[in-house]
């Protein structure tokens, strides 16, 4: 159990967090912002690297007290220059002090068992991160806090790492994860926030897959006859409001963009068409917001409710009439 309340902290270059507040128990919670929105500062906060006023509790009790209970990776990795990648393993597993378990092991989840035998000093910062993400994956931590988790990891396939933190959250842990990637956040997180110059606000779904034409889907289809079948079945739900057809650029596969005004019934309807026509289907992702345009949509003033309508007047009494002003003469 993750429990911040009226936190506020101060970093470098005039980094603020202002009355940040959240509670976070299972799950992969995505803050979407960049560096200078506070992203890195709120997990330094959250691993005790960093002082802050008001209250931070993990599992009850101050980050800095729970050490061996987070996993903390930010954007800049460092390890030490002198050790083995295996010998960094050992190190690690002996200062959260939990049971020793074989290097390629720890290094599996994302594939880099190759860079055992690897000093520290001779990794690339891609290797490095991919490095201190699977110990962090790998460790005994119920709490993980990750800095841009697809970022800087060239050589790591993106599905990878998302498999690996779900499989990780699924067997109880706890994840927070900050990306300046809308698509990201949205991609892997049950939940998403996005924080803006040190405040924190959370973003509805609708909100974040919102554009002029509603919401828009993106279906990557092999044969170009499955994408004719699917655009039929597609056209004839009412939760699809419009379909379009096009091509990626130097690539075979046909594009599908459906859209439609309510998010969750435009994505039941995809699942039925693909479903009812067996579409070879590559990938189905929402189209996302940018993040400036997600913070202004939130920014702007919510409007006030219209005012009830006046109600008619009371009908007359059977039998009677309406009574007329006198006139005088």
């Amino acid at each position: 159990m993750i429990e911040v309340q009226n936190l506020f902290a101060r970093g470098d270059r005039g980094i603020v967090l202002r009355n940040v507040s959240l509670s976070w128990s299972r799950g992969i919670f995505a803050i979407t912002g960049g560096v200078q929105d506070g992203t890195s500062l709120l997990l330094a906060v959250l691993a005790g690297r960093a002082s802050a006023a008001g209250r931070v509790a993990i599992h009850g009790r101050p980050p800095r007290a729970t050490p061996s209970r987070i996993a903390h990776v930010p954007l800049d990795t460092l390890l030490p220059d002198s050790l083995r990648v295996e010998e960094i393993c050992t190190l690690a597993a002996s200062v959260r002090k939990e049971p020793q378990r074989p290097a390629l092991e720890r290094l599996a989840p994302l594939g880099v068992e190759a860079l055992a035998k690897r000093r520290g000093g001779t990794l690339s910062q891609a290797e490095a991160r991919a490095v201190a993400l699977s110990l962090a994956l790998t460790s005994s931590a119920d709490v993980l806090l990750v800095e841009e988790p697809f970022a800087h990891l060239d050589f790591v396939a993106p599905s990878r790492v998302a498999e690996a933190l779900r499989a990780r959250v699924n067997a109880g842990a706890t994840a927070i994860i900050t990306t300046a990637s809308v698509r990201d956040a949205t991609r892997i997180g049950d939940r998403v926030d996005v924080l803006t110059q040190g405040v924190l606000a959370p973003v509805a779904p609708v909100v974040a897959h919102a554009s002029e034409h509603g919401t828009v889907m993106r279906i990557g289809v092999r044969e170009r006859e499955a994408a004719s079948a699917l655009v039929a079945a597609l056209s004839k739900n009412a939760a699809v409001g419009s379909v379009d057809v096009g091509a990626y650029a130097n690539s075979p596969t046909l594009v599908v963009l459906v859209s439609g005004p309510d998010l969750v019934a435009l994505a039941n309807a995809v699942t039925q068409a693909v479903a009812e026509v067996n579409a070879p289907v590559e990938a189905i992702e929402p189209l996302v917001m940018p993040l400036d345009a997600i913070r202004a949509t939130l920014s702007r003033p919510v409007a006030p409710p219209p005012p009830p309508p006046t109600p008619p007047p009371p009908p007359l009494a059977p039998n009677t009439e309406p009574m007329l002003p006198e006139v005088p003469g």
